[in-house]
């Protein structure tokens, strides 16, 4: 299974890794989008970003890690300096 960005409720996302190993998410809020931790790679993070992005149109504004370890890794490809995939 690909990674893919799911709507589970108005405005609340979830990113659903490769294999359902990713419990990455995002709420849009009235000032951007609030990801909840990133990805283990900044590649997939990017991947992440990109997703989110483009379904909502809106930037992300904030990031909150939830583990202070690896799997959040990727968080430095969602800062709101424009990467190339």
């Amino acid at each position: 299974m690909e990674p893919h960005l799911i709507e589970v409720a108005k405005g609340v996302y979830a990113w659903i890794g490769a294999a359902g190993d990713s419990n990455a998410g995002a709420v849009d809020t009235p000032h951007g989008l609030l990801a909840i931790d990133a990805q283990q790679y900044p590649r997939l993070a990017q991947q992440f970003r990109n997703a989110l992005e483009t379904r909502t149109g809106k930037p992300i504004r904030a990031l909150i890690n939830t583990l202070p370890r690896c799997p959040c890794c990727g968080a430095s490809a969602l800062s709101n300096k424009r990467r190339r995939p």
